[in-house]
């Protein structure tokens, strides 16, 4: 089983790590309704009609929550989404009329939605055992952590050391180089530079 169709969402910034990209490289894949982009929602009002749950969100519309220089306390306003599974055309939300507020953190990619496009763009290289050597998945995990205590890292050469650092504590490092080339797209990110 791929490890995208264990997880029932996988976070945003869970998966521009996983597949090494930016977040405005899944906000454009998502704008050309190539992946899907999903949150949960309150109850709100698309004219007449109430509606609640996880649901799709027109990525286009909030493009610039993916393009802002720094993500920690950005959002956006959100006024179109789409039931999942149900309907093709866009719902404009009537009731809060300023639509709904979003953090990247409130952004989801379904599992099985994940799973196929990483089967289609070949985003995932799996060794032929079926398992990855390294869990750089994890690694991010332990690296936003480090961030959130620390603070950012000063360097690119700073970041990468960090990464080495958390998978020696696991027992099997990387080399340097593969680090590096994994860790660029989210150096750039917290430069600004997406």
């Amino acid at each position: 089983m791929n490890s995208s169709q264990s997880h029932s969402f996988i976070p945003i910034l869970r998966a521009a790590a996983r597949w090494g990209c930016s977040i405005a490289d899944i906000a454009g894949w998502a704008a050309t309704e190539r992946l899907p982009i999903v949150m949960g929602i309150c109850p709100v009002c698309c004219g007449p009609e109430p509606v609640a749950g996880v649901v799709e969100v027109a990525t286009a519309d909030i493009l610039s929550l993916f393009l802002q220089e720094t993500t920690e306390n950005a959002g956006a306003y959100l006024k179109r989404i789409r039931r999942i599974g149900q309907d093709r055309d866009w719902l404009t939300i009537t009731d809060p009329a300023e639509g709904v507020f979003v953090c990247l953190r409130d952004l989801a990619i379904q599992g099985h939605a994940a799973a196929r496009f990483e089967a289609e763009e070949g985003l995932v290289m799996v060794r032929a055992g079926g398992a990855l050597r390294y869990d750089w998945e994890k690694m991010a995990y332990g690296l936003f952590a480090r961030t959130a205590r620390d603070g950012a890292p000063a360097s690119q050469s700073e970041l990468v050391r960090w990464a080495l650092d958390w998978f020696a504590d696991q027992g099997e490092v990387p080399d340097e180089s593969t680090a590096r080339r994994r860790l660029t797209p989210l150096w750039r990110e917290l430069q600004g530079q997406g």
